[in-house]
C-alpha cells in the first residue's frame, strides 16, 4: 500500500510566474517524468488498442495541475502538484508524494532539489496538505493550558504505570492524601497490597517519590508517628543528628543516633494526584498518537478554542479530529456540550474515549437529528489496551483512506482521459486492471 505525505508552499501572486518557471526547469532536468509516459509504457505492453488516441493532456485540468513519477536510487514514487488560488495575495502550491517503500527518501531528495535551486523558502513552507493548511488557521488558535504543561512533563514510563488499571485502581485510595504527607512502605504493602518491587517500579517512574524521615524510637511505640521532615538522602539526616539539631515534637527529646532511626517513606507528587483524578486518560491517548508517528505540531492537548476546552485536537490525513476523554460515565449533557464544541471548530471526526460502559441512549443522541452524523462520532469504551487498539485502527483507517482517495482520483482522471476520448462510456475490465497494476 502506498504511503503519502504533503507539504504546501505559499507564493505571492506577483511571484507566481517566476516560481512556476523555475519549477518547470527543475522538473525538466531531474528524474521527474510526466506520469502519462509511464502509463503509456504500462499499457503498450498488452493494451495497444487503447492508445489510438492522444493522451498527452490527460492531467491538464485545474484539479490536478500535474502528476509525475519520481526515480531515486531505482525506487519509484509519484508526485502530484496542485495549485490553489486564494482570496489573499498568495497562491498555495501543494506537493503530494506517494511511495510504497521510501517516502522519506523522496521527500528529502525533492526538498534538497528545491533548496539547491533557490526555489524553497522554509518560512513559506507548511508541512501538510492544502486542506490541513486551511484547517491550521483554526488549529493555531487553540491555546495551551496548565493541564497541557502537566501532560507534556510526563515521561513514557510514568504514563505506562499510571494508565495500568492494576496500579491506578490501588492508587485511587491515595486521592485524599495531601502531596506533602509521608506514607510508610507498610501502607503500600499491607493496605494497598503492592509488592515491594512494584513500589520500587513506581519510584523509578516517579509515580511516587521516595524520601527519608526520622523516627523517634523513644516514643514511637506510643504514637507510631514519623517526624514530618523528609530528606532526599540519608547523609543530610545523619549530619543533623550528629549536630543534635533535631527535637522530637512528641517527647521533646533531642534525637541522637541511639534513640532514632532513619526510615524510607514516600510522598505522592501533585502530577500523580492529577492523573488519579482523570488526567491520565488524556496523557495516555497522547502517548498512543505519538507511537503512531503523529506530528507534534498537528496535536493539541487540553487546549482552549474560543473558551471551549478540548481534551485532544488532532490534524490527521486531511481530517480534524476532536477527542473527548472521560474516566467516568458519560451523560447526555456531556454529549450536547461536546457537539457544540466540535461544531464550532468544524471537526470532521469526534472520538469519545471512556473507561466506562455507555448508556443505551447515548449513541442515539448524535444520530437523532442527522443520520449522517453516524460516521462523525466514534465511541471507544473499555480498558486501556482496548483503547489503544481502537485508536490505532481509527488513525490507520484514515491514513489508508487518504492514500486510496489520492490513487482513485488519479485513476479516474486517467480512465476518463483514455476512454472518453474514444467517445465511449464504461471502462473495460482489462484497462482497469492494467492501470491498477501501475499503482498497486
Amino acid at each position: 500500500m502506498f504511503q503519502n505525505q504533503s507539504f504546501a508552499l505559499r507564493i505571492n501572486k506577483n511571484e507566481t510566474l517566476d516560481f512556476e518557471t523555475k519549477l518547470l526547469n527543475i522538473i525538466q532536468v531531474s528524474n521527474i517524468h510526466p506520469i502519462k509516459e509511464r502509463i503509456n509504457e504500462v499499457l503498450l505492453k498488452t493494451y495497444k488498442e487503447y492508445l489510438d488516441v492522444d493522451i498527452t493532456d490527460l492531467l491538464s485540468s485545474s484539479d490536478v495541475v500535474s502528476a509525475y513519477t519520481l526515480e531515486v536510487e531505482e525506487d519509484m514514487g509519484i508526485l502530484i502538484i496542485n495549485k490553489h488560488e486564494t482570496i489573499d495575495e498568495i497562491n498555495v502550491y501543494e506537493f503530494i508524494f506517494l511511495s510504497k517503500d521510501n517516502l522519506n527518501n523522496f521527500l528529502a531528495w525533492f526538498n534538497e532539489l528545491l533548496l539547491d535551486n533557490s526555489i524553497l523558502n522554509e518560512d513559506d513552507k507548511y508541512e501538510g496538505s492544502y486542506k490541513e493548511y486551511r484547517l491550521s488557521q483554526k488549529f493555531e488558535k487553540i491555546k495551551n493550558t496548565h493541564r497541557t504543561e502537566l501532560i507534556n512533563s510526563m515521561e513514557d514510563d510514568f504514563i505506562e504505570i499510571i494508565s495500568d488499571e492494576y496500579y491506578r485502581n490501588k492508587l485511587q485510595q491515595l486521592s485524599d492524601i495531601s502531596p506533602g504527607n509521608l506514607i510508610d512502605v507498610a501502607y503500600f504493602i499491607d493496605v494497598l497490597n503492592f509488592k515491594k518491587k512494584e513500589v520500587n517500579k513506581m519510584v523509578l517512574s516517579k509515580v511516587i517519590n521516595k524520601v527519608y524521615a526520622i523516627r523517634c524510637d523513644k516514643c514511637s511505640k506510643k504514637t507510631f508517628k514519623i517526624i514530618q521532615m523528609p530528606f532526599n538522602n540519608k547523609e543530610d539526616i545523619k549530619e543533623l543528628i550528629m549536630k543534635k539539631s533535631i527535637i522530637c515534637p512528641d517527647c521533646s527529646e533531642i534525637l541522637n543516633e541511639k534513640d532514632s532511626s532513619i526510615i524510607e517513606v514516600y510522598t505522592i507528587p501533585n502530577l500523580t494526584k492529577e492523573c488519579i483524578k482523570g488526567l491520565w486518560l488524556e496523557a495516555y491517548c497522547k502517548n498512543i498518537l505519538k507511537k503512531m508517528d503523529v506530528k507534534e505540531d498537528k496535536l493539541k492537548i487540553c487546549g482552549y478554542y474560543e473558551n471551549n476546552e478540548l481534551d485532544i485536537c488532532l490534524m490527521e490525513s486531511d481530517n480534524l479530529l476532536v477527542f473527548e476523554c472521560k474516566d467516568k460515565n458519560i451523560g447526555q449533557n456531556d454529549i450536547y456540550i461536546l457537539t457544540v464544541k466540535a461544531n464550532r471548530i468544524n471537526a470532521d471526526k469526534v472520538i469519545i474515549v471512556t473507561t466506562q460502559e455507555l448508556q443505551d441512549n447515548i449513541t442515539n443522541i448524535v444520530t437523532k437529528d442527522d443520520e449522517n452524523e453516524d460516521d462523525k462520532y466514534i465511541f471507544i469504551c473499555g480498558s486501556s489496551k482496548h483503547i489503544e487498539k481502537e485508536m490505532n485502527e481509527i488513525i490507520q483507517n484514515l491514513r489508508n483512506q487518504k492514500n486510496q482517495l489520492l490513487i482513485n482520483s488519479l485513476m479516474i482522471k486517467l480512465y476518463n482521459g483514455i476512454w472518453q476520448r474514444r467517445g465511449l462510456t464504461g471502462i473495460p475490465f482489462r484497462l482497469t486492471r492494467a492501470l491498477e497494476s501501475f499503482f498497486i
